[in-house]
């Protein structure tokens, strides 16, 4: 009797798959287990899921948010949340939030007689130096010359 090497074992066995899958593919009593457009439901959900982040951050931005509590809630993990909300939205976590928080910011000061530390913490910064750097960063003037400057373009119109 002739011993089987592993090797040849092994070619056997994709053999005896092969004719498996042959055999499936020709029985009468088939079901497509997916349809062709199952990577398009794949998107509609993620972008449920976008839409759901988005609505939350939205009414929740002046809040302490955490991506892992985000991440929870869309049943995510932490690292593959994040990125997920860098690829839907061009930023990552922290910079869509402080971006939805600066807009918020930059309408009440225009809109409101509110302080700028008023402002700040009304809309989830816990702190002025934060605040004052991101809102630099991002508009290129601190909150105070905005609003000013706002105000000058409002007489001049």
């Amino acid at each position: 009797m002739e011993k089987v090497s592993k090797l040849d074992s092994g070619y056997y066995s994709v053999i005896e798959l092969y004719s498996i899958l042959y055999e499936l593919s020709l029985d009468k009593d088939m079901r497509v287990l997916s349809s062709s457009t199952f990577s398009e439901e794949e998107e509609m959900s993620e972008s449920r899921r976008i839409q759901k982040v988005i609505n939350y951050l939205q009414h929740n931005f002046h809040k302490d948010i955490h991506l892992i509590d985000i991440a929870k809630y869309v049943n995510m993990h932490e690292k593959a949340f994040g990125r997920f909300m860098k690829l839907r939205t061009g930023k990552n976590f922290i910079e869509y939030l402080n971006d939805l928080r600066l807009g918020f910011a930059s309408r009440l000061l225009i809109d409101t007689t509110k302080t700028v530390s008023e402002i700040a913490y009304e809309c989830g910064f816990k702190n002025m130096s934060n605040f004052n750097r991101i809102f630099r960063k991002r508009k290129g003037c601190t909150p105070t010359d905005f609003r000013d400057n706002y105000q000058k373009m409002r007489i001049l119109i």
